[in-house]
Order: structure tokens, then C-alpha cells, then sequence
């Protein structure tokens, strides 16, 4: 008869222990065999006798282990008799050794007194005499008068639960001994994962369970069918990322929403600190399963462009000189076509050597809304373009911001104009950032993948008078987003195999292009109206060498008190452009700086 688990109360220890006492079927009888199973809420400690009521395979599914025999000197079991033959027999293995306080024991006739105290004994952690270690535990005492064996399964507190029925005491078989109910075996609400080799590789703590440890959890990770294979490390955005849906919540719940590969989320570190609690039943803390997810996500790394571009196939049409030229509507000249291809060459050299030397920014000069920005998304993918920067060039926002970008769009130059100029040259002749994340411990060093491109529909927007040289103006007057959508993968791919091939250095090694640029930047300058009377003066004085207080107050007529800094640096910039230099110069036992043209002596 089989009783659901869900029916009755458990069964306490001391009421288990003398009904066995009193009835329990002994060896050999013919009658209906039975199970005994009560519950020690500090061990799970349960009474279970040798016999067919727990299957093997279920025995095993528990992770059952036989016990170690014991050979009784004084006591043997004669199979054919159904009483306990005191003829002594050395030698004979009649009883297995239980060694730990989750064992199985078998309860056999005695007294209710003794099993009690036996079972209370074993409670409390004692032996069955007191300061003798190693002996048999209490519950094995009564054996030496039955000499059934039993058997050993580690059974964990949730494995019996609460509801497990109450012994009944119907008298049945012409013994007049109880029937007891034949219990079915607990279901774990998911089952084990078949033990394989990787399983030994689990830290476990003194009684055989799974530690709830880093160590183990990625174990778990790195073998297990379900988690294997489920994180990877984006190298190009620094985080990890998802390769599939992770373990559900329940059998019946959905898959989490991709598209796959995407960056991990809380939820999913969650799902997959449900599903190590659920199938090995590891209480693992949500810092720890974090902590697992980004260690094991480290060592299995990835890049998005650089996988991209390694599938494209290049069909041999030359575009990477002349795609500025179809796409933009720029001058077909050797100028444009050096930069054209030199930042698409540029960008895959940035993102296959992370670090490498490119601090040119190349500046689309266009009309409003003629498209440039959407030119550029398109040409280098929307998922890794970002056309904004944070006020501060000098914060860690701005390099965090870079990460995962590979081309970054200076809207209108508002770089140029909310930074000064040493601010922007250093930040973007930068090759590395050296930063430390938010609630980071220590500083990383993230070089970089991204380029810069500005795009403006001004014309002097450059606000260096001392040199402009990481700026390339490109005059454009079309954007042609179509014609990047359907040349976009031949751009690149020709850009790989010039890279593989024949790589170009980064900047404008010819004499005559860079002159071209070097015009081009000095016409963005802004116009200072200290420059036409400026030049006035120095026509009409002649050639030589001028001092700065004769500028200000014989070319400008600025009085002596408003000769201050400000207005020397101003007026030296207008010098410079015009191509004066600063001198240090003597006169008798007196030294002063003048301004001279640049070559005079």
C-alpha cells in the first residue's frame, strides 16, 4: 500500500523507534516486507531496512554509496532460519558500518526503552558507550539480536519532507506484527545532472556536499551541459555578453529575449544563479554568481568588428580612393583620395592593433541636412557608432564612452568648442586610457579602437592659431547614403587586404598632399580684425624687426593700460599667422624680445 507524501505528519523519532521495537517482520518471514522511515530534523537521519521497498536505481539516483563491512566475531545470520542463530561465527560479515549521522539505519526487535535511548543517543552525537569512538552507532545495536545487514544512503533535510505519513498500526500476518507503508521515493524537483568526470573536479565539504564557492561555481560554468559555453568576453566593448538564452526559470517559461550575442544583464546572472541552486542545490549568492559570470565570460573572448571583417571577401574593384569622391561628392584629387582611404585603412588598423597611432581627425564640411551624420552611421554600422561626447574631454566618462564605439561623431565640432585646444590635442592624440571604472577596485588600461571624424557646416572652425595639423577638411556636397549601404562590405574588405597586404602609414607622407592640407586648415582659421591694420603697419614700416608695445600702440593705438596679456597674446597670433616669429634680441647692455619675419637674420 502507498501512501502520498502530502497526506500526514512525520512520524516522530522516539514513536518510529519503539513501534519498531515492539513490531518490526522478522528475517525470513513470508509475510509482505515493509519500510520504516522517520525523520531527524537536525541530519535527516532516516530507518530504512534491507529491502526491496527503495529500488536500486533510485538508491543510486540518491548518490548512494554501500557502507563499510564489519566482520562480527560473535553473531552470524542463518538465511534459512527466521530467528537469530547464536551459534558464534567468526568472520562473517553481518553487519555494515555507518560512519556518518545521515546513514540509513534498520531498526530490529529489542526494547522501546533501549531504541529510544539508542536513537536519542545518536541525536546527540554519541556513541552507543560513552568516550568510546569508532564503535557501531546505537541504532546498529539491536542488529546483533536480528543480524539483518542495512544499508547506507545519504539522504539531505529536504529529501523526506514534512508531510511523511504516520506509522500505522494495523495488525496484520499471523504474527500479528503492523503493516507499515511502503513509501515512494522523494523527486527532487529537478534532477542531478548524470555524473561525469568533470563532477570531480567539485570542491565538497566535510559531509560529501557541494561547496557554495567560487571555485565551484565555475566549475559549473565552464562544464556543465546547460551553463558550458553560455558567456563570452566582448573584447571590444569590455563586458560579457551572451551567447544564447540563458536557463530558464521554470520548464515552462519562455527563453529570455535576444537577438544573441548581447550584453548580460542582472536578470540573467540571476537565471543562472536559479539554475546552479536548483540542479545541485548550491545556495550560491548573487555577488558570487556575478562574480563567476564575468570570470568565466574572461576566458572565453570575442570581438564583434574584427569577426565581421574577417568574413568579407573583397572582388577586386578598386573604391577605397575614390569613395569620398562617390559618396560625398569631394574633388577626385590625390588629397581627398589620401584621406578617404587612410581613415577607412585607419579604423581597421585601430580595432585588429588596439592602441595604434591615429590622431587625425578628418572634418566633413557640408550643407545642413545633406546627411553626413547618417553617412557615417551607416558606413561604419549603427551599433558602433556614437555621435556625442561629454562636455569634459578630461573625465573618465569620455574615455568609459568610447568603449564598444568604433567611430565617434564631433557633431558640429562641439569638442572644439566647449574644450580648448591643448584639451582636445590631448585627448585625442591619446592612444590609451587609464582610468578606473565606476565601483571598481583598481585602474584599467583600455587602449583605443574608435576613430574621429567631425562634421560642421561652418568654415573657420578651427581655433588653434599654432597649428592644425590633426584636422583633414573635406569640402562635401552630397551625401549619397545609398551608394555607402550597397558598397559598404567591398569598402571594407578592400580596406583589410591593403591593411594585409600593403599597409600605408597613417598620415600625409607625401610633401605635396600635406602642403594642401596645411592650406586648407590655415583657411578654417577664424579672421581677426587686428590683422588688416596689423598689416597696414608692417607694409609701410618696412622690413626688420618690431617690438610688441610699438604693435599695440603705433599699429592698434592702444593705450598703456590696456596693453595687458591678453592683448599681447592676440596680437601675436596675428603676427604668427602672417609668419613672424619671437626673437630675443640686444641692444648694448640691454636684452629684449622682438618679432621679425621668419628667414630675416
Amino acid at each position: 500500500m502507498s501512501t502520498p507524501l502530502a497526506q500526514s505528519r512525520p512520524t516522530p523519532l522516539h514513536t518510529a523507534a519503539r513501534a519498531a521495537a515492539k513490531n518490526t517482520t522478522p528475517p525470513g518471514h513470508t509475510g509482505a516486507r515493509t519500510t520504516r522511515l522517520c525523520r531527524h530534523g537536525a541530519w535527516g537521519m532516516a530507518i530504512i531496512p534491507a529491502c526491496p521497498a527503495i529500488s536500486p536505481a533510485w538508491a543510486t539516483a540518491q548518490n548512494a554509496r554501500p557502507c563499510r563491512p564489519i566482520r562480527h566475531p560473535d553473531m552470524r545470520h542463518d538465511p534459512a532460519s527466521s530467528a537469530p542463530d547464536p551459534i558464534p561465527r567468526t568472520g562473517y560479515p553481518d553487519y555494515l558500518s555507518h560512519t556518518g549521522p545521515s546513514a540509513i539505519h534498520h531498526a530490529h526487535p529489542g526494547t522501546a526503552r533501549g531504541m529510544t535511548h539508542n536513537a536519542r543517543a545518536w541525536q546527540r552525537g554519541r556513541s552507543c558507550k560513552t568516550g568510546q569512538a569508532g564503535r557501531l552507532p546505537p541504532a546498529v545495536r539491536p542488529m546483533r539480536h536480528a543480524g539483518t545487514p542495512c544499508q547506507r544512503v545519504p539522504l539531505s533535510r529536504t529529501s523526506i519532507p514534512r508531510s511523511a505519513p504516520r506509522v500505522r498500526r494495523t495488525r496484520t500476518f499471523q504474527h500479528g506484527y503492523p503493516a507499515m507503508p511502503v513509501l515512494d521515493p522523494p523527486m527532487p524537483q529537478q534532477p542531478a545532472p548524470a555524473a561525469t568526470a568533470w563532477m570531480t573536479l567539485l570542491a565538497r565539504g566535510p559531509r560529501g556536499g557541494v561547496l557554495a564557492s567560487l571555485s565551484n561555481c565555475l566549475v559549473l560554468l565552464g562544464h556543465d551541459p546547460v551553463l558550458s559555453g553560455l558567456l563570452a568576453w566582448d573584447a571590444f566593448a569590455c563586458l560579457p555578453v551572451l551567447t544564447r538564452a540563458p536557463p530558464p526559470a521554470f520548464a515552462t517559461a519562455s527563453a529570455a529575449a535576444g537577438p544573441y550575442p548581447r550584453s548580460v544583464e542582472d536578470t540573467d546572472v540571476t537565471l543562472v544563479q536559479a539554475y546552479m541552486q536548483r540542479a545541485y542545490d548550491l545556495p550560491v549568492s548573487a555577488a558570487v554568481a556575478m562574480q563567476a559570470c564575468r570570470v568565466a565570460a574572461s576566458l572565453r573572448r570575442t570581438h564583434p568588428v574584427c569577426d565581421w571583417l574577417d568574413t568579407l571577401r573583397w572582388d577586386g574593384t578598386p573604391r577605397l580612393d575614390t569613395w569620398l569622391h562617390h559618396a560625398l561628392g569631394t574633388a577626385n584629387d590625390a588629397y581627398h583620395a589620401a584621406v578617404g582611404a587612410r581613415l577607412l585603412c585607419g579604423a581597421v588598423r585601430r580595432v585588429r592593433q588596439p592602441g595604434c597611432k591615429f590622431d587625425y581627425v578628418p572634418v566633413l564640411e557640408g550643407a545642413q541636412g545633406i546627411g553626413k551624420s547618417r553617412l557615417l552611421a551607416e558606413l561604419f554600422t549603427p551599433a558602433w557608432f556614437k555621435d556625442d561626447l561629454p562636455r569634459d574631454l578630461g573625465d573618465k566618462d569620455a574615455a568609459q564612452g568610447l568603449l564598444g564605439v568604433w567611430c565617434v561623431e564631433l557633431g558640429e565640432l562641439q569638442a572644439l568648442g566647449r574644450s580648448t585646444s591643448r584639451d582636445a590635442k590631448a585627448f585625442f592624440s591619446r592612444q590609451n586610457d587609464r582610468y578606473r571604472p565606476s565601483y571598481a577596485m583598481a585602474d584599467v588600461m583600455r587602449p583605443r579602437q574608435c576613430v574621429f571624424v567631425g562634421t560642421t557646416n561652418e568654415h573657420d572652425y578651427l581655433t588653434d592659431p599654432t597649428g592644425n595639423r590633426r584636422y583633414w577638411p573635406v569640402c562635401c556636397t552630397r551625401a549619397d547614403v545609398a551608394w555607402v549601404t550597397a558598397s559598404r562590405d567591398q569598402l571594407w574588405a578592400e580596406a583589410c587586404r591593403r591593411e594585409t597586404t600593403d599597409p600605408m602609414p597613417l598620415w600625409l607622407d607625401d610633401a605635396a598632399t600635406a602642403a594642401i592640407a596645411a592650406e586648407a586648415q590655415e583657411a578654417r582659421l577664424p579672421e581677426d580684425p587686428w590683422h588688416d591694420p596689423i598689416t597696414a603697419w608692417l607694409a609701410g614700416r618696412g622690413t626688420g624687426s618690431v617690438r610688441m608695445a610699438d604693435v599695440l600702440h603705433l599699429a592698434l593705438g592702444l593705450p598703456r593700460e590696456r596693453q595687458d596679456r591678453p592683448a599681447q597674446k592676440r596680437a601675436g597670433t596675428v603676427l604668427r599667422a602672417m609668419g613672424w616669429t619671437r626673437h630675443k634680441m640686444r641692444s648694448g647692455s640691454t636684452t629684449y624680445w622682438a618679432w621679425r619675419p621668419e628667414g630675416l637674420r
